[in-house]
Formats: C-alpha cells, structure tokens, sequence
C-alpha cells in the first residue's frame, strides 16, 4: 500500500514552478477588532468591564472592545496607568498610531508595563523599526511571561524579519499560555505551512476554524494547503468562509478567484469579483485575466482600457496580444512590463517576454533574456532557437540545462530528431506560446497551444508530453492516448514513460505501468520514480522489486521521510523485521514530524509490538492531523482501542467507516466485520 505523503498520483502532483519569486509572507494577525459585550456603568461595572476586555485581548487577542470604549475608560479613569496602556495597545493593534502615541505620552511605560510596552512595540513593529520592536517585547515578555498576547506580538515580529522558526516558537507559546485562542492558532498554522509542516499546520489550522469559523488567517493558511494538495474546491470554500465575515478582505479575495479559476469556473470568479472587489487592488486587471482563462482575449483588452497603468497591466495586454494572434506585439508588451516591476516581481514578465519573442520568431531583448538566463524555462527557450537555427549541439546542451522546467519534465533519452522537431515552425511557436501562458497560470490556453503544436506534428514528442501533462486530470485517456503515440515516436524519452506509467497506474493497468516507468528508469533515476515502482511493484505482487526500489529510496534520498515510512510500512503488513521498521517509521518522525501518514505507520508497528499506550498515542495524533479523512487511519486506530478496552470510541469509529460504505472501499467493509464482533 502507498505510504507516502500524496495519494497514488505519483509525480503529476502540484508542484512550484522552477521560476523563482519573492518570498510570501504568511498572513499573519494582531487579532480581532470586533468591540465585544462589555458594557459600562458604575465604578463596579467598569472595573469589572476592564477586567473581562484585558482577558478577551490576552486570551482570543479581540482588541476591538478597548479600541472602542477608550476614550470612555480614559474619561472615566484619567490617572489609570494600566488602562491607558491597554487602550494604547488596542490602538496600536488597530493602526490607529496616533491614539496609540497619544495614550502612551501621558503615561509613558517602564519595563514593568507589560501592556505598555506590548504597545511600543506594536507601533515599532508597524513603523518596520523590527529591532527596536523585537527589545521592547521582550521587555514585555519578561514582565509577563504568561501573556499570550505578548508572544503573538512577537511572533508577528519574527514574521516581519522573515524568521519564520522564531515565529513558530514564539505563537506556540501563546497557544500554550492561551490554548482557546483561534488567533494564535491560527497564525502558528500559518508559519508551520509556510515552513512545510503540513501535518501540525493543519492541526492548528483546523482547530482555529473550530473557534472562530470566519477566521481568515487561518482560512487564508488551510486554503493553501488544499491548493497545494490539488483540492481547490476546498480552498475555494475555506476562503468563502473568510469573505462571509470580512467581504473586501484583501488577501482572501484575489486567493479565491484563483481557486475558482483552477476548477475552471470563470462564472463564479467574476461573481467574486462583483461581490467582493473591494478586496482586489484593480478589479479591471482581475477581470481581464479572468477573460484571459476563458479564452477571450478581446474582452480582456476592453477591461484593460481601464484599469490602471501597472507592470501587471503590460504583462496581462501582452498575453491577450500574443492569444489574439500578435505574439510580437505581446513580446514588446512583456518588455515592457519587466522593466517596469521591481526586481523581486519582473522574472514572470522577462520570461514571457522571451517566450512571446520566441513564439514570434523575433529576436528578444538581450539585457531580459540575461536576466533569466539561469531558469530552466529560460534554457528551453534557448532550444527552440537552436533548433530552429539547425544548431543541434547548442539544443541538446539547453535541454541538457531545461531539466525540471515543469514537474516531471525532463528531456533525458530524447534523440537528434527528435530534438530538430523543436525547431519547426508549426511546433515552436504554439509550444512557445503554451509555455508562456502555462507560466502565468492560464492552463485553458495553454491547452489549446499545446494541442495545436501536437496535432501540427504528432511525431513531436515534446508536444505530446506538454499536452499529455496539462490533460492528465481532465482527459487522462486522451493523455493517455497523447504519450502512447510520443513512446511510439521517441522510445527512449523518459519523460514521456513516466507520465504514462502515473497515467496507467490511476487507471489500475499496475503490469503496464511497471513496464513504462522501468523503461523510464533505465535512461533516468530519481527518488519519486522508485517510489513509483515499489508501490506498483507491490500491486503485481512482486515484493522482491518492491523492497528493492523502497531500499534505492532511501539510497537516492536519505533525508526525506518518504522512503523510510515507505520501506517501514512494506515490512509491517508483510509482519517482517518489526524491529527494523520501526526504526524506520522512528527516523521518518523526526524528518517529518506531525505527518499523519507517518504517525499511523508508527502507531501500527508500535501496537503489532504490545506497546499499546505509545500506539494510541500515536494513532490519536494521526488520526487528529487526518481528520478523519483516511479510512486506514480511522480503521487502524478503532483496532487499538478496541484492543485497549476502550470500545465505545471503537464503535464510534467504525460506525463512521461504515456510514461512508463505498466511500471507504475496503476499509467499510473490515470496519463492519470488526464492528460486529465488538457488539455481538
């Protein structure tokens, strides 16, 4: 059975480009500004009001109350140095600077003045002084270390310097000192997923939501995990959610009109637009490129007309130019929106530049294309013009340097012809152009591009494999059919018997998907491609090769958790060298921590071997990380705590398995046996 982190589509899955980027910040939050129920009246009533304000700003981090009843409380209680720093921070929380400053000259803090300071170094913070913030919340720290609001800051801090480790510890010590506050936990989920811990992320993600469903930090951080797990239906709904409580906000809208945009539903992203555009830095431009994924260039330019002047203007007219026919026209367009973007922001267009000049046949601008020259994507450019110009050499060394342009897209095997192929007209300027609009997100047009290029020269097994690639979802016996007749052509391009291989292997032909990735394997090695033949390996039985290719896994990649958990998961259902899987599963927990995969394989061996409180420890875990959505998880942990005594939460368990019947296969119909022995 397939261990690893993603399901049995081996190596087609999500992946980031080989363009770099800025770096994202997470989204992280100072808390919520909604005033709460305090009310105030006597002298009692208000102290007692202050009391329950300053615990629902340390414990849920809601600074709205203060911010809202401060000029009452300073009124009431002019010469009350704790509340005026209360009310300054809530101020600070808030951007509200010169209140914050205000309340704060008239009663300046000392290290003792948790509050205080946690507002100094809020306004430090907002004023990017992160030195000077990050002393005076430590003085606040120091002066309250169980402030969980204190942490938050500094936490927030962290982020601000792109200390994403420091940030982590520091919102896990406001969820410790606060383990109810969705903020907190949220913004930890936050930096775990920006730091790769999908398993905790999601962990606190969810329980955020459980708190406070519209909280859009931690709608905004799970959202992305769904993108990357290839769901954007969920992400779609996570960031609903979201915009249902802040309808402008404006780091969630421009997130869900890309997730509609990924399911294809321009519809609904329009809708989005017109209900939640407030949030979109230049509704026109959202517009234009929401024309663009439908394939109407024309309706794209009109939308452009106005909009504003921006590098991300040029680069969307340039796209609608190039679809429209123009692609020298969009090439200068690209130019020109690279030389108007800032560094971090000007690689998309300097590539698309180069690919719309290329698709053209015209020859690029030599500072841009020095400027990329060092991408992958860049070099596959380089090869088209080498083959075009007959310069077979200089292509094959391009390609040698375009490896991994795209997930899975490597050019090892292919022969001279094969490479002359690039050269063509009818294929170099449609591959160009699906390339480009590929690299800017527009798979709909890329599409077309790629199926333009195929059907002009089915003998071109670069184009078969693009193509193949970008219809692998929606059509996969059309792929299917794409990279049959690019194997027939170039028997030896291993790109193209790798996606076959993932392609037949979805469709349960596991014999022919052995043959084409072993085929694959013999011209390239890779870790994910032994990954592939062990558990393919294992579905035709042949345990010998299985084991084999986990070992060679492990070999190729001893620092990721994958081959281990793999190899420890083989040699537990087999029932063989316990002792060795475990440690196996043990090395896989500290290079992943929080997997739930890898916690479920732990748990197992550690049951098989009467560790029973260690074995529910961990399956509870995997089981909480999951939430449920894995039927062997949920069965595995029903068994041990059966087995533990505990045989309600068992039949809870198995109850659920059996309610979801086909929807858990197997696992149904082993829950139901197990469930009758338990209630019979």
């Amino acid at each position: 059975m397939f261990r690893a982190l993603l399901p049995l589509s081996f190596c087609l899955a999500l992946a980031v480009l080989a363009v770099p980027s800025a770096v994202a910040l997470p989204v992280t939050g100072d808390g919520r500004a909604d005033p709460g129920g305090a009310t105030l009246g006597t002298m009692a009533d208000l102290r007692a009001a202050i009391g329950e304000l300053e615990s629902e700003l340390a414990t849920h981090a809601r600074f709205g109350g203060f911010a809202a009843a401060g000029p009452a409380l300073i009124q009431a209680l002019p010469g009350d140095r704790h509340v005026r720093h209360l009310v300054a921070a809530a101020y600070a929380a808030a951007g509200r600077t010169t209140d914050a400053e205000s309340a704060l000259d008239a009663v300046p803090p000392g290290d003792a003045d948790a509050w205080g300071r946690v507002a100094e170094a809020l306004l430090a913070r907002n004023r990017s002084d992160l030195a000077a913030a990050d002393r005076l919340v430590t003085a606040a720290i120091a002066a309250a270390p169980d402030n969980a609001y204190a942490h938050n800051v500094a936490g927030t801090i962290a982020v601000a310097a792109g200390d994403f480790q420091a940030a982590a510890s520091r919102f896990a010590e406001a969820v410790e000192h606060a383990p109810e506050g969705a903020v907190y936990l949220a913004n930890l989920g936050a930096v775990l997923a920006e730091l790769g811990d999908a398993g905790l992320a999601q962990q606190a993600l969810i329980r955020a939501l459980e708190l406070e469903p519209g909280d859009c930090t931690a709608a905004i951080a799970l959202a992305g995990l769904s993108r990357n797990a290839g769901d954007p239906a969920a992400a779609a709904e996570l960031l609903g959610r979201c915009l249902a409580d802040t309808p402008a906000h404006p780091e969630a809208t421009p997130r869900l009109v890309a997730a509609q945009l990924a399911q294809g539903a321009t519809d609904a992203a329009r809708q989005t637009v017109a209900d939640h555009g407030a949030g979109l830095d230049d509704p026109a431009v959202v517009l234009a490129q929401i024309a663009l994924h439908a394939g109407e260039p024309g309706k794209a330019r009109a939308h452009l007309r106005a909009a504003q002047a921006s590098p991300e203007t040029a680069l969307t007219d340039a796209l609608a130019m190039a679809m429209a026919g123009s692609p020298s026209v969009g090439a200068h367009r690209a130019a020109e929106a690279a030389r108007g973007a800032a560094d971090g922001e000007a690689v998309l267009p300097a590539l698309a530049h180069v690919g719309l000049a290329t698709a053209a046949g015209i020859a690029p601008d030599r500072a841009l294309t020095d400027r990329v020259s060092g991408i992958a994507v860049a070099r596959f450019f380089a090869a088209v013009e080498a083959a075009r110009a007959g310069n077979r050499a200089r292509a094959e060394a391009a390609l040698g340097e375009a490896a991994e342009m795209l997930p899975g897209v490597r050019f090892d095997g292919l022969t001279g012809d094969d490479v002359s192929h690039l050269g063509r007209q009818p294929v170099a300027t449609p591959l160009a152009l699906g390339l480009v609009y590929e690299l800017a997100g527009y798979a709909g047009p890329a599409r077309v591009a790629y199926a333009h290029a195929a059907a002009a020269a089915p003998e071109a097994a670069v184009a078969q494999l693009l193509l193949a690639r970008n219809i692998a979802a929606s059509d996969p016996a059309e792929a299917r059919a794409a990279l049959t007749a690019a194997v027939d052509q170039a028997p030896t391009f291993a790109a193209t018997r790798r996606l076959l291989a993932e392609l037949l292997g979805r469709a349960g032909d596991f014999p022919a998907a052995l043959t084409e990735i072993e085929a694959a394997l013999a011209v390239h090695e890779d870790a994910m491609a032994r990954l592939m033949q062990g558990s393919l390996a294992e579905q035709v039985g042949d345990d010998a090769t299985a084991r084999a290719a986990y070992e060679r896994l492990i070999a190729l990649s001893p620092d990721s958790f994958v081959g281990y958990n793999q190899l420890a998961w083989f040699l537990a259902e087999r029932g063989i060298e316990l002792d060795r899987a475990l440690e196996l599963a043990e090395r896989a927990d500290v290079l992943q921590p929080g997997n739930a995969s890898v916690l479920d394989t732990k748990g197992w061996l550690l049951y098989r071997q009467g560790a029973m409180d260690d074995a529910l420890t961990a399956l509870r875990e995997a089981h909480a990380i999951d939430g449920g959505r894995r039927p062997v998880i949920t069965l595995h942990l029903a068994t041990v705590e059966a087995a533990a005594g505990e045989r309600d939460d068992a039949i809870a368990l198995l109850r659920g398995l059996v309610e979801r019947g086909a929807a858990a296969g197997e696992f149904s119909e082993r829950a139901q046996a197990l469930l009758a022995e338990l209630e019979g």
